[in-house]
């Protein structure tokens, strides 16, 4: 999961933040398509960020 971290700095630098965004809905969703329940995709992504805490839910929020 420290891969997807980079991966999210990476984009952020090179893309900036509409990319992120798209990018962690993306991963939320195929968390979800992978069997995972919201609260478990949402915790997963929250555990493999280093964003600040309640970051990806915000994300997420945007979405949904």
């Amino acid at each position: 999961m420290k891969m997807l971290n980079m991966y999210f700095e990476n984009l952020l630098r090179q893309e900036g933040p509409r990319a992120v965004k798209d990018s962690i809905w993306i991963s939320y969703t195929d968390l979800i398509n992978s069997g995972y329940n919201k609260d478990e995709a949402i915790e997963t992504l929250s555990r493999c960020s280093t964003y600040p805490e309640g970051t990806i839910h915000k994300v997420l929020n945007e979405y949904l």
